[in-house]
């Protein structure tokens, strides 16, 4: 382009062989342009002349007011399972930027692709089609379709296919993955929650009974006077043997909301009156009294 001295269009048609090469390879006058580029107006002595603006000058332009965008409805199950994740669509396009750069090392090798643009390999408007599509590509007649504008789709079609594969699965594979994990962390944790919970209640239960014992009230037993009374205590005895000890009462099962929570609290015990500081210091004085004249004649 520095060197060019005949026209820039003529130059750009012959790099990029745009049709019909006969008329794009001519210079701006012969091939009667309406635009003219700057080598063709200087040779030909031409000054392209913009009518003036239908605002009269100085005049204040208002503040361009932007638009506002309606939000993008919220995307349904099955359509956000299709979408990327941010570090999915971030290992993609890497992947996908070195298959551009192969398709270029490629293509490069052909003498009419030598002076391409890089970017016009595997352009950026391919690449995020690619990206927005990826998970929902089902097979090669699928990605054909929706890629049918690439310069090298014919060429390349079936390898990007193959990558979007690899791609697709390697996600499923760690999404799978950390389902998986997810599930078994819930579990551990409903199980952990499960345990501190029945621990919980059984201590409150053992600490409930154990009130309940201390709140029963023992009752004297009567006083053997007769010895009718001695007899019959004494063939207690003989019927239960001290091999065959009596079986302890079943547990009463405790009720919730009464035993616990129904009782009256106990009363606060009132602070204890503490001692002003003459008494304190009282305490500390010697317990004998010191005699004032021999004070007064030392």
């Amino acid at each position: 382009m520095l060197v060019e001295e005949h026209c820039y269009v003529a130059l750009w048609n012959r790099i990029y062989q745009n049709p019909p090469i006969e008329l794009t390879t001519r210079d701006c006058i012969a091939a009667k342009r309406p635009r003219p580029c700057s080598l063709c107006q200087s040779r030909a002595n031409i000054k392209l002349t913009f009518p003036p603006s239908p605002l009269p000058p100085g005049l204040v332009l208002p503040p361009f007011i932007r638009p506002i965008t309606n939000q993008s409805p919220a995307l349904s199950a099955s359509k956000k399972k299709l979408k990327l994740k941010k570090k999915e669509r971030t290992e993609a396009e890497t992947t996908l930027t070195i298959f551009g750069e192969t398709v270029r090392l490629t293509e490069r090798k052909h003498s009419i692709n030598q002076r391409r643009p890089r970017s016009s390999f595997f352009p950026s408007t391919i690449l995020k089609l690619v990206l927005d599509n990826l998970l929902s590509i089902k097979s090669l007649d699928d990605l054909t379709n929706r890629v049918d504008s690439w310069a090298f789709v014919s060429e390349h079609v079936a390898p990007l296919h193959s990558t979007i594969v690899k791609l697709q699965r390697r996600f499923e594979a760690a999404r799978e993955e950390a389902r998986l994990a997810k599930n078994a962390k819930q579990r551990a944790t409903r199980r952990r929650r499960s345990k501190k919970a029945k621990h919980e209640w059984d201590s409150d239960g053992e600490g409930g009974e154990e009130e309940e014992e201390d709140d029963e009230e023992v009752e004297p037993e009567p006083e053997a006077d007769t010895e009718a009374d001695e007899e019959s205590s004494a063939d207690e005895v003989n019927h239960h043997p001290p091999s065959s000890p009596i079986p302890p009462p079943a547990k009463r099962a405790k009720t919730a909301l009464v035993e616990v929570t129904n009782r009256s609290r106990p009363a606060k015990k009132k602070p204890e009156k503490q001692e002003t500081a003459a008494a304190v210091a009282a305490a500390f004085r010697p317990a004998y009294k010191t005699s004032r004249r021999r004070a007064a004649g030392r």
